[in-house]
């Protein structure tokens, strides 16, 4: 059974490679927040003839901050989930459009809980402060369907998949802040680095 927990796991972490913004580049004001939490929409495997859909809804959350720089499962975030049995090469994943921060970038800045008028996650840098979690809902264009091929496939037998999937998390610098329009300070979410490998 944990392979298939395993199985579960990986589904949702290749979602999260694409929902958020881009990636952190050198000389912008960035940090590591301690609260990085996505969801799922949808989940569909291939199987070499059709795609099969697996989930449909939203999933409940998984903070990858919890696990950044390590494999360890956090949570039954599809509990119930039936993959049926069969080869499966390829996942098509839809991320939910919405997700939860909350962090302080380099500068001091840090999440207030609160959204600017632009629906970003509104930041403030006053001394003394504590961050609290912002919870932001993206456009549908923000989030789009993507195929992600496996190295290696993946075969499911009476529910067990055969092979483990490893996976590490690593959020440092992964949330940006930035000017958000006249007078109003944002702090968006960037995209983790995240390393997957199938034994």
């Amino acid at each position: 059974m944990a392979n298939k927990s395993l199985l579960k796991t990986f589904i949702l972490i290749v979602a999260v490679l694409f929902i958020f913004k881009t990636p952190a580049h050198a000389g912008i004001d960035t940090g590591t927040p301690t609260k990085y939490e996505v969801r799922l929409h949808t989940v569909k495997l291939y199987n070499g003839t059709d795609y099969v859909t697996v989930f449909d809804g939203t999933s409940s959350a998984l903070d990858i901050a919890s696990v950044n720089g390590s494999n360890q499962f956090v949570g039954n975030f599809l509990s119930g989930l039936t993959v049926p049995d069969g080869t499966y090469t390829e996942a098509r994943i839809q991320p939910h459009t919405t997700f939860t921060i909350n962090g302080t970038v380099d500068s001091g800045y840090y999440t207030d809980g609160n959204l600017t008028d632009a629906g970003n996650c509104a930041c403030v840098n006053t001394a003394g402060g504590t961050p609290a979690d912002c919870t932001l809902t993206v456009g549908s264009s923000f989030v789009p369907e993507k195929v992600y091929s496996f190295s290696t496939p993946v075969v499911v037998t009476n529910g067990v998949a055969d092979h483990k999937i490893r996976v590490y998390f690593d959020v440092a610098n992964s949330i940006q802040h930035e000017e958000d329009g006249p007078g109003s300070e944002a702090i968006h979410p960037l995209e983790p680095a995240c390393t997957v490998s199938v034994e």
